[in-house]
């Protein structure tokens, strides 16, 4: 009796050559804005007694206002006046309507 032929490995057939396309890849979508907040702006001075006045004469009206300080690109800093935060801008409304009829000027400032 002789003994089979020792077995051969099968060759496997080049892989394909497939070249990178240099095309960036597609851009994310914008991630929705989280936990952005609606404020509305009263003021806004570089002195902070003047923010403290315009919180008073506010809270005189029955309006709870805060006042926060920022500092600008170019270094100044100013205390801003804003009434808020609210989720949505249906739920300032009423608030701008009411600070309108006491006489207050209001502008929309977002944050997140």
């Amino acid at each position: 009796m002789q003994a089979p032929p020792p077995a051969v490995p099968a060759q496997q057939a080049p892989a394909p050559v497939v070249e990178a396309s240099l095309q960036p890849a597609p851009a994310a979508p914008p991630a929705p804005p989280r936990n952005e907040r609606i404020y509305l702006q009263v003021g806004s001075f570089e002195n902070p007694s003047e923010a403290d006045n315009l919180k008073a004469r506010l809270a005189l009206s029955g309006i709870q206002a805060s006042a926060q300080r920022a500092q600008l690109p170019d270094g100044r800093v100013v205390h801003r006046v804003r009434v808020g935060p609210f989720a949505k801008p249906e739920d300032m409304n009423p608030m701008r309507a009411r600070l309108s009829d006491a006489g207050f000027n209001a502008s929309v400032s977002r944050n997140q």
